[in-house]
This record gives C-alpha cells, structure tokens and sequence, in this order.
C-alpha cells in the first residue's frame, strides 16, 4: 500500500480509484487502463458527510408511493356495494364470513364485515330468546284458557 488519500492520509491499494473511508476519487496518473479483471476483492465505500459522520441514507430507488390496496379507505360506493351483497340472504352472509377471516382482503371491509357479523350474531341471540319468551308466555295463556273452558 503505497498510495495515501489526500483528504484523510488512509493508506490505499495502488491501483484503488476512490478512499475506502472518506470516497474521494483519485486521480490515475499512469497510462495504463484500470484492470477490472483482477482477483482482488471490492472495496467498502461509505459515504461520509463534510463533517466526517457517516450519512445513513437509504439509496434504494424510489419507484413512488402507491397505495396498499389492503389498506387504503373504501369509498362511499364500496360500502354501499357490500351492505347490499350482506342483504342478500344466504350469499351476503357467506360473503360476510369470507370477508372476516380471509387475510387478502381490505382491511376496511374486513372490519366492517365483522362487526356486521357480530352484529347478526346478537340479533339472532337476541330475537331467538324474544321468540322463545313469546312462544312460553302464549303456551301459559292458551294452558289458562282451555282450563277455563274459553278454547
């Protein structure tokens, strides 16, 4: 290791084009073209701001921000769609099931279609035991009523 950065005096490989540890590129004073085809492992570069700190900046590309379609808000007309699949007798319930539990679904929609099933769910608790307090309180009358005669 002959060669020394200028910037920060870090000694360099001969045939190195840029500082391992500050990246200041050198300048190739000889004639001969730079030897990509040799067996020497490849230098770690980092990138260093003016104040010698190490900049952790991701330099991946950016392709832009498109929306997860997992996680963007259903619109008016999406909510409108799916409580019109939910009234749909047998099919709107089973959609109502698929949308709960399945994992490549809205979140939104998914959300939405569990607590319309929580909801279904206390409302059938619900009118079951409303029916079966109707259906003894009838069976008590019609018992009183043909014990007096009336039926």
């Amino acid at each position: 290791m002959s060669k020394k950065c200028p910037k920060c005096g870090t000694d360099m490989a001969d045939n190195a084009m840029f500082c391992g540890e500050c990246g200041t590129k050198f300048e190739n004073k000889s004639s001969e073209p730079y030897n990509f085809n040799n067996n020497q492992s490849q230098q770690n570069y980092t990138n260093f701001n003016s104040n010698n700190q190490f900049n952790n900046q991701n330099y991946a590309p950016n392709y832009g921000n498109f929306p997860n379609p997992l996680t963007t808000p259903m619109s008016l007309g999406e909510y409108i769609l799916t409580m019109i699949i939910f009234a749909i007798p047998i099919a709107g319930f089973i959609m109502m099931i698929i949308w709960s539990f399945s994992s490549n679904v809205n979140l939104n929609k998914k959300n939405f279609s569990r607590a319309s099933l929580i909801f279904y769910i206390i409302s059938f608790i619900i009118s079951m035991i409303i029916i079966f307090f109707f259906v003894g309180f009838m069976s008590i009358v019609i018992e009183e009523m043909a014990r007096e005669g009336l039926i």
